[in-house]
């Protein structure tokens, strides 16, 4: 190497080799001395750790310790010593804490950070600690204590690896509990300096960290702690229970009641090893009294059976053979028995269950299912409520299930204040010999609860007196607050941790505390300073905004959420004002009309302009119900090419010759299509081209397309002609159109037989009409088939088919043109059966609403709320069922409901545009109604006028779409909201529930062509895909009309014309 060179690396390393050696970032540092303050309450803890790190090294580097805290544990607190003085730490979100800390590093200043880094991980950077110097940190945790052996036990666990050269621990417990004592582990190696009944010091030298330390004392109640207190006038009581109840209790199965889901969902289940565990189970057992229900969407019938293995054997081939026949109206099916008897389940989950409580009569409940496409969270939350267990079986575990079934969970089944039974709820935190209840009132009486099944249980605590509500002061309320709604906080919503961790100033996985030393940083990073930093920070200009903080711990007030959705609309009435001022200029010189601009609780704007109908319009004038038109395009939905140079080649054509080969079938079929020969062996090389060979030396044969997918041209000879459907021959210039430049040379599209009863994902390159793709086969079948050949062809198929509900929702449909409107319903029924996915039973109560049976969809509707209320997309479909029927009140009431909703975690903004598209719906109501004497009080700033000719909207219920409408004239494009232009396509895009609209102020004559794209592909399951297409005509105007049209989209992507709205 040069000497140059050599220089330059030298030069260019040097400061880097320089920064290593000045500061060291991945050494351990020791703890020489380590003070523990625990302060023990009725039922949780505060502890202090203070720890005085120590650098050996002779370069400054930073301080990094990693430990695990046990579940019900909560760091609370952080703070760093500077100067002499410690300055608390500040709860941040944990990427912008993170950021200030590393950003903080690199200038050399102190800072420290404290995060969680997994589950019950966390990890402490303190920086710098200088050269063989030490700096001091305070760790603040909250906990609660458990039971063991009659007392309350306080326990900090042990961080392997770790050690201190001295260690100081102080533990002070309440002034009601008595016998303090040390427990095993650290607590026995300590030297006592004061050892009391209710306080203990103590102290150790060269410690190693590796064992809990743990302290005990006696409650006064041997089994049962109770504290009240109020937050924010909410009065709570806690109550810490010791349990000593075996976790399982023996059941009586001398008598048994047995559900068996028979619904068509079921398809997928273990049925052989279902069987094969109940017989195994029932000749265990010998029910003296056994009872067997059959339900899909309702009870269908029961059977009795002895207990003999003949009888038993008899029973489970008639379970084995059992067909319901039909199907019926989705509903609740009703679960119980009149006498109390344990109940075996046998579903997928996937029907909604009801379990009557009936005192003295409830049974337990064990909930059995097998496959997949199981609702285990709905199954484990029925099963837990009924003191049952929840199996899922397999060929391996039918042994452990019999055994697992023998025995029913117990819990706390009564919280009785004086006589009554009140409600409670039990913390998901139980440590073993403990369990945790929240009321949410102050109870009257002694309180007396009761452990056991839902069928038999026991008193298994009585408060000795009840306490005087509010005994707990706010320093204690707070904290023992937090630990119970912690509880409650779901890990999987990072909006609800970091809210949480926010509010209640403690580390979670989405918030951490941080500590700095200059005002600058605190200022820089946007951080919120600690109390002593405020008045320094104002006086330097910065003033902490606690705004944007507040929102995220508390959510949107109502205020402020109203001011969010008229922020929403503000494109919207600029857009409106701008369009009516052109047409007041386009118009100044012509007889006008007035219209008042009125959006209630801001300005009145006036706009002059000529009335597109006959007479003035007042817009605060009541109008008649529009009319409504419920339509639905569906049931075609394979490919078929059109406006293309195309010749297509059937089977029967093909084989005609009996070829051997598929190219000899096509010799001869296609003019300008040329078949050579190059060799004579058994797969002979052939040579294709389309229309002569257009290079001697170059590629001109065509591209070979096989079931969709491209291929290789020589694979050709390898088919079997007797094998294909048909082929496709698309010649040059027509076939790039749709391939590019791969099909230059022309395409050879060939189909196999293979697929003719399936679907395809079928992608159109080129804009197709939904109307112009083919029928798939089923539906080809029905076409063709005479009124009296109608439904033996429907059963014919149905063997074929029983599995598929999109064959079924197509057949409800066609069913119901054809006059068979019964079949129609049991089909459709049938199709909801074997719906998994709970969202799209939606289209279930589409098809319903097209029929005109709104009673029977909004019944759909309320049972998809029932198991998820939160959706407002389905609440929306509710409210315009309600629309469309003239139930005014009741939709105004549910659109107010979805307009006021505020959601957590909407990023992406799914539910502000369904939120969007259900206040102007209500405004189009109330523009109808403005006098409705049972209306909802609405904010009367979101009520508006702000009429237009046309207003379209698109809802997808599971898939990603643009939405592009071609309006008649071109130049009629800009008066569109958004705007409908090329460049702005993107600005259509849906996802899932998201609602994307298009308006026109002023409509063209002719069709408005909805256009949906649906580049990326996903479908959820072989289920129906359903999109629904909403227009309003002269929206809050004279004559406003709702027409909704549904779309079947199913295993449809790529540019379609899936519907036109004539004006």
């Amino acid at each position: 190497m040069p000497h140059w060179k050599t220089l330059f690396c030298i030069a260019l390393l040097s400061p880097l080799a320089m920064q290593a050696q000045d500061r060291l970032m991945d050494r351990k540092l020791r703890i020489q001395s380590s003070r523990i303050s625990i302060n023990a309450e009725c039922m949780f803890a505060t502890t202090v750790i203070e720890m005085t790190i120590y650098n050996p090294h002779p370069v400054e580097a930073e301080a990094l310790e990693t430990f695990r805290l046990q579940d019900g544990q909560v760091i609370s607190g952080l703070e760093l010593d500077l100067h002499g003085h410690f300055r608390k730490g500040s709860i941040e979100e944990r990427w912008k804490a993170s950021n200030a800390y590393n950003s903080v590093v690199g200038k050399r200043i102190d800072p420290a950070l404290l995060q969680q880094i997994g589950h019950n991980y966390y990890r402490l950077n303190v920086y710098p600690v200088a050269a063989r110097s030490t700096r001091r940190v305070r760790i603040h945790i909250t906990q609660w204590l458990t039971w063991k052996n009659d007392r309350l036990q306080y326990q900090m666990p042990e961080i392997p690896g770790i050690g201190t050269d001295s260690l100081f621990v102080d533990v002070k417990i309440p002034q009601a509990a008595s016998d303090l004592k040390a427990g095993t582990g650290i607590a026995e190696v300590l030297t006592l300096t004061k050892n009391e009944s209710r306080a203990i010091q103590g102290h150790a030298f060269n410690v190693l960290l590796n064992k809990a330390l743990a302290f005990s004392f006696s409650p006064g109640n041997k089994t049962m702690v109770q504290a009240g207190f109020n937050i924010q006038n909410q009065p709570y009581t806690v109550i810490s229970l010791q349990d000593n109840f075996p976790d399982k209790q023996k059941i009586d199965y001398r008598s048994l009641h047995i559900y068996w889901d028979a619904s068509a969902s079921m398809k997928n289940r273990l049925l052989n090893e279902e069987l094969q565990f109940l017989k195994k189970f029932l000749k265990q057992e010998k029910p003296e009294q056994l009872t067997v229900t059959f339900f899909n969407q309702r009870v269908l019938s029961s059977v009795v059976s002895g207990n003999s293995d003949e009888e038993i054997n008899e029973l489970i081939e008639y379970i084995r053979s059992y067909d319901p026949k039909r199907s019926f109206k989705p509903g609740k099916v009703p679960i119980h028995d009149p006498n109390g008897s344990p109940i075996l389940v046998f579903t997928d989950g996937h029907q909604p269950l009801i379990v009557p409580k009936k005192p003295n009569m409830q049974s337990i409940i064990h909930c059995i299912s097998s496959g997949n496409f199981r609702n285990d969270p709905y199954l484990n939350a029925v099963s837990e409520q009924n003191s049952g267990q929840r199996i899922v079986l397999n060929e391996k575990n039918i042994r452990e299930s019999m055994d697992k079934i023998a025995l029913g969970s117990t819990g706390i089944s009564k919280v009785i204040d004086g006589n009554q039974s009140i409600p409670f709820r039990a913390l998901q935190y139980r440590p073993a010999g403990s369990r945790f209840i929240v009321l949410s009132h102050a109870p009257k009486n002694d309180v007396q609860v009761r452990m056991g099944t839902v069928r038999n249980d026991e008193a298994l605590a009585t408060s000795a007196q009840t306490p005087s509500h509010c005994n707990l002061p706010d320093s204690l309320a707070k904290p023992l607050h937090m630990l119970v709604q912690f509880d409650s906080v779901k890990s999987d919503r990072w909006m609800s941790l970091l809210s949480f961790g926010l509010k209640e100033k403690i580390v979670t996985y989405r918030t951490s505390f941080i500590v700095l030393e200059r005002i600058e940083d605190y200022i820089q990073y946007k951080i919120e300073p600690p109390d002593e930093l405020v008045e320094p920070c104002r006086q330097m200009n910065y003033v902490y905004n606690k705004a944007e903080k507040l929102r995220i711990m508390y959510g949107l007030s109502d205020e402020e959420h109203i001011q969010q959705l008229i922020g929403y609309m503000k494109p919207r009435e600029q857009w409106w004002t701008k369009q009516s001022m052109k047409e007041i200029i386009l118009r100044e010189n012509q007889p006008t009309a007035q219209i008042s601009v009125n959006r209630q609780g801001a300005a009145q704007t006036d706009a002059m302009f000529q009335s597109t109908a006959p007479g003035n319009i007042n817009l605060n004038s009541s109008s008649e119900l529009s009319s409504v038109v419920v339509t639905a395009y569906g049931t075609q939905r394979q490919s078929k090419m059109l406006g293309y140079s195309t010749r297509r080649i059937s089977a029967d054509e093909l084989v005609q010759a009996k070829p051997v080969f598929v190219t000899q079938g096509l010799t001869g079929k296609v003019s300008g299509l040329l078949v050579q020969s190059l060799n004579n062996s058994v797969f002979a090389d052939t040579r294709i081209t389309l229309r002569g060979i257009r290079s001697l030396t170059g590629n001109n044969q065509p591209m070979l397309v096989l079931d969709n997918m491209p291929i290789n041209l020589g694979l050709l000879s390898s088919i079997n002609p007797n094998d294909i459907e048909d082929v496709t021959i698309l010649k040059p210039g027509s076939a790039t159109a749709i391939y590019g430049s791969d099909g230059v040379n022309g395409v050879i599209i060939v189909k196999t037989k293979k697929g003719k009863r399936s679907y395809y994902r079928n992608h159109f390159p080129g804009k197709q009409k939904l109307n112009n793709l083919e029928d798939v086969d089923y539906v080809s079948d029905m076409k063709a088939a005479s009124s009296d050949m109608i439904l033996q062809t429907y059963l014919e198929l149905q063997k074929e088919y029983k599995n598929d509900p999109i064959f079924f929702y197509d057949m409800a449909e066609i069913l119901h043109q054809k006059g068979f409107t019964d079949e129609a319903y049991e089909a459709l029924y049938h199709c909801s059966e074997l719906i998994i996915y709970p969202a799209n039973r939606s289209s279930i109560a589409y098809m319903l609403e097209s029929w005109k049976d709104f009673s029977a969809a909004k019944e759909i509707y309320r049972l998809i709320l029932g198991q998820n209320p939160g959706n407002l997309a389905v609440k929306r479909d509710l409210a315009l069922a309600y629309y469309q029927t003239a139930n005014i009140d009741s939709a105004a009431q549910l659109y107010y409901e979805i307009v006021m909703t505020k959601m957590e975690d909407d990023f992406y903004g799914y539910t502000h545009s369904i939120q969007m598209a259900a206040l102007q719906e209500l405004n189009a109501l109330l523009f109808l109604y403005p006098n409705e004497p049972n209306m909802p009080e609405i904010d009367p700033r979101l009520i508006f006028t702000l009429p237009e000719d046309l207003r379209i909207s698109v809802c997808a219920q599971v898939n990603y779409f643009f939405l592009h409408v071609k309006a008649p004239i071109t130049d009629s494009a800009q008066a569109s909201f958004p705007p409908n232009t090329d460049q702005h396509r993107y600005r259509y895009y849906g996802y899932n529930n998201q609602v994307k609209e298009y308006s026109v102020y002023r409509a063209m004559p002719g069709k408005y062509k909805v256009h949906l794209s649906r580049n990326y592909y996903y479908q959820q399951g072989n289920e129906p895909e359903i999109y629904r297409l909403v227009t309003f005509k002269n929206f809050q105007q004279r004559g406003q009309k709702l027409e909704i049209q549904n779309l079947n989209l199913t295993y449809q992507y790529g540019d379609l014309e899936v519907g036109s709205v004539k004006w």
